[in-house]
């Protein structure tokens, strides 16, 4: 009996000491503002190599680069949806390559529905399935 007891003790202890996989590639609603309002984000999917970026403060209020322009407006953040109203830009012009990536990039943005992050990454999907990959700046 003695025997018994001490090997289920050791089994529970070695079943304790194992670690559990980290489940970070699964996604996590983002709660509210307050949670992304740490820095910049710089996007990694899709237009990678075009440098634009995403902010959100405190107050609401979100901004960043988008190729060209930068950007500034409100957001709402609740458990995992996000609503951004309209948003003021800067009127500078650029190349017409650049103009188009900033134009899609604005035009998703702008019909984002959720937000999440998934593996240290941000992502905000619109309604038809657009996604913008983030990585913390």
């Amino acid at each position: 009996m003695k025997k018994i007891f001490i090997f289920l003790t050791a089994i529970a202890f070695l079943a304790g000491c194992s670690s559990t996989p980290k489940r970070s590639n699964i996604p996590t609603p983002v709660a509210s503002i307050q949670a992304v309002s740490e820095g910049e984000y710089l996007l990694v999917s899709p237009f990678a190599d075009a440098h634009l970026t995403l902010g959100f403060d405190n107050e609401g209020r979100i901004f960043g680069f988008s190729g060209i322009n930068r950007f500034f407006g409100k957001a709402d953040i609740n458990n995992g949806s996000i609503t951004i109203e309209p948003l003021g830009y800067t009127k500078m012009g650029g190349s017409k390559d650049r103009m188009i990536i900033e134009d899609q990039y604005l035009t998703i943005l702008k019909s984002a529905k959720t937000i999440e992050f998934k593996n240290d990454s941000l992502i905000l999907t619109n309604e038809r399935g657009e996604t913008l990959i983030f990585n913390r700046k």
